[in-house]
């Protein structure tokens, strides 16, 4: 730097109001912006109008806003929800209901069998009240049973079955696939 660039500068400090001490400037550069900031705000809903701050030097200005600016509500955070991994899980069909169980074919999806190749009965106790009211048989279901995990982190073993919304596989239905299998049956013994 020579001598004739180093006297503008400090000129330049001088007619800013800036000392070579940087935490002067620095907070020289934080008054102001506070200033232009406080007079934008203040300014804001008038089509066009300029400020002079005291701290702004000499010949600044800072222009208000057209119009105000609303930026959108951050989204709110997501809930924390448990979560279900599941150790087995199966699809099944009602067969018989009694008073305090219900028979139903399985096919144990974890193993990936295609066929039902299970039949358990299960307490009704077992089941949602909403499902309660819309058991029937043929009433198709999903059973998971897994380990829930709850916000918090607790742990604890859990049998969830579930009914589905499809159309129930009706008693003709029934009857239809046992004649079928013992057709089939039949052709493989001759």
């Amino acid at each position: 730097m020579t001598s004739s660039s180093g006297s503008a500068v400090r000129q330049n400090v001088a007619a800013t109001g800036w000392r070579s001490d940087p935490e002067s400037a620095a907070s020289v550069l934080v008054r102001r912006a506070n200033n232009a900031v406080s007079a934008a705000l203040a300014h804001g809903t008038e089509s066009s109008s300029e400020a002079n701050t005291p701290d702004a030097g000499a010949g600044a200005t800072v222009v208000g806003f057209s119009r105000r600016i609303d930026f959108p509500t951050p989204p709110e955070p997501r809930a924390p929800t448990t979560t279900l991994h599941a150790l087995q899980e199966w699809e099944g069909y009602v067969v018989d209901i009694g008073e305090t169980d219900f028979v139903a074919r399985l096919i144990d999806l974890t193993a990936g069998s295609e066929h039902e190749d299970e039949e358990a009965i299960i307490p009704l106790v077992e089941i949602s009240d909403r499902d309660a009211e819309r058991i029937r048989e043929g009433s198709i279901f999903r059973w998971v049973i897994g380990y829930e995990r709850s916000v918090t982190g607790t742990k604890k073993r859990v049998s969830q079955i579930v009914f589905r919304d499809l159309p129930a596989i009706t008693a003709a239905d029934l009857r239809d696939a046992e004649a079928w299998a013992e057709e089939t049956a039949r052709a493989f013994e001759s």
